[in-house]
């Protein structure tokens, strides 16, 4: 039945299938509609069946085209972020390389060279020995001044070989890639023992604030990450000329542990900061750094399977951030 004002209603239809209807009211002229009128009618309302078609088949394209064009984007981000770990394992997998080469290098010249070191240090207490016991015997002012430069020169000998000595075992720590026992290790009092170690170095002139959070027993070889939190200490305490202030905090994240080591030193110039744990790179001068410091503690943190990562600032300072996982992965604990 027609609805009230409506005189004809005319169906669009397109190939059986019913697209909308047409409904109209009466002329104006108050005529009733006519075939002609109806035929006209019909037309109109295929033709508006096409078009109703043809727009939802257009609406349901850019909908398929939108869809499409984000998913596109999202697996061009994919691939991107899949290129850039693959370079970065590349990256790895080359430095790893680079670094067995190298520590099997220094492996064997630690070893020809400790030895002979020995050998100085053994001799230069003995004669360092002998001209004090001299000194006891013999007078005159003459034997007194030779003797007295004899245990000079000898000091300046045991100096340098002291030195060979600690290059020696610096060498010897970065090649070696056994692991010792791993148990839970206790990070705070880790931290402590290493402060009062180097309590002479910033005694009277930097001040050391304590920020310990609750944190878990990392399982790790004690031995290796106490030489790693002396080496970022030692290098923290070096990098501030004069008073200052260093800032050790630890937390518990996702299951890691967290060190940081902050200092108010004199920062790392962003020219240098990618190189800083590359074996034997430094900014000291000669004679008062080998820089393996931050190379060891680089390569005993990643046998844990954790990481070390620097965030620094020109005059302002830096900060180095040691994660540890609470548990190291099979992988790097079968591996070590």
């Amino acid at each position: 039945m027609a609805a009230e004002g409506v005189s004809v209603v005319v169906p669009l239809r397109l190939e059986n299938s019913l697209e909308g209807i047409l409904a109209l009211g009466p002329k104006r002229s108050g005529a009733p509609y006519g075939s002609r009128d109806l035929g006209l009618l019909r037309t109109v309302g295929n033709q508006a069946a096409i078009a109703l078609r043809n727009a939802a088949s257009y609406a349901a394209v850019r909908e398929l085209s939108a869809t499409l064009e984000q998913r596109v984007g999202e697996r061009t981000r994919d691939l991107a972020r899949t290129h850039q770990a693959l370079l970065e394992t590349r990256d790895q997998l080359a430095r790893a390389d680079k670094l067995a080469s190298l520590g099997r290098l220094v492996a064997g010249i630690a070893h020809e060279i400790n030895n002979p070191v020995a050998l100085i240090n053994a001799s230069v207490d003995l004669i360092h020995q002998s001209a004090m016991g001299l000194s006891q015997t013999l007078e005159g002012d003459k034997v007194q001044q030779n003797l007295s430069r004899l245990m000079q020169n000898a000091d300046i000998c045991r100096d340098g070989a002291a030195r060979a000595a600690r290059i020696v075992r610096e060498l010897t720590a970065f090649s070696r890639t056994s692991q010792g026992r791993r148990d839970a290790v206790d990070v705070h009092a880790a931290l402590e023992r290493s402060l009062q170690l180097l309590h002479g170095e910033y005694r009277d002139r930097i001040r050391i604030v304590r920020d310990y959070g609750h944190v878990p027993s990392p399982r790790c070889d004690a031995g290796q990450i106490d030489q790693v939190l002396m080496n970022l200490l030692t290098n923290a305490i070096q990098a501030i000329e004069g008073p200052g202030e260093i800032r050790v905090c630890t937390r518990e994240q996702a299951g890691d542990v967290f060190i940081e080591v902050t200092d108010s030193g004199c920062g790392i110039p962003p020219a240098i900061e990618g190189r800083i744990f590359e074996p034997f790179f430094t900014t000291k001068i000669a004679g008062k750094g080998t820089g393996l410091g931050l190379a060891i503690a680089h390569s005993l943190i990643s046998r844990h399977g954790g990481d070390i990562r620097v965030q620094s600032a020109p005059g302002i300072g830096s900060t180095f951030t040691v994660r540890l996982p609470a548990e190291p992965p099979e992988a790097v604990a079968e591996a070590s």
